[in-house]
């Protein structure tokens, strides 16, 4: 059986994008990646859920990602939940996205708004997988850095 242990109000991890002084909640998972995980997409599974900040125009951002459906290193759908603290913007758009296991790299194209604030565009991601972090670029221009770290894993092997 994995274990989660949630830890809230420590690291911010990296910086990622849209507006917000984030709350900073960091993660800790054993076992995660061990090679016995069974499927190709086991950094990013149904179900998971991925909190940390990034960086963008409006400043630091919450950045709350939660994958819907993913199998054999497709992610068919994913939500991207952000939240502006400092200005009280809050939205979600949906997101797609690959996962190379072998080289553990990522990149998720944004999709439709879900709750779109003014003044706010989609924003897309790509980065890397170490361990129960995923880290890397927001790819849009103004924005630079993302940082954000599994809290849930949709594994249902963890379920039982």
């Amino acid at each position: 059986m994995r274990s989660i242990v949630v830890g809230l109000g420590c690291a911010l991890a990296m910086a990622t994008a849209f507006i917000g002084i984030g709350t900073g909640k960091a993660a800790e998972l054993s076992n995660v990646d061990s090679p016995d995980a069974g499927t190709q997409d086991a950094h990013f599974r149904k179900g998971d859920h991925w909190v940390g900040t990034y960086i963008c125009a409006q400043g630091l951002t919450n950045l709350d990602l939660q994958i819907v459906a993913a199998s054999d290193g497709i992610i068919s759908d994913a939500i991207f939940n952000f939240e502006d603290t400092r200005h009280g913007t809050s939205g979600a758009f949906h997101m797609t996205g690959t996962h190379d296991f072998a080289t553990h790299e990522a990149t998720f194209v944004p999709g439709e708004w879900i709750r779109q604030p003014p003044n706010f565009v989609t924003v897309g991601m790509k980065g890397t997988v170490h361990g129960a972090t995923f880290a890397g670029d927001i790819t849009m221009r103004g924005c630079t850095s993302f940082s954000i770290t599994r809290v849930a894993s949709g594994d249902p092997r963890d379920k039982r």
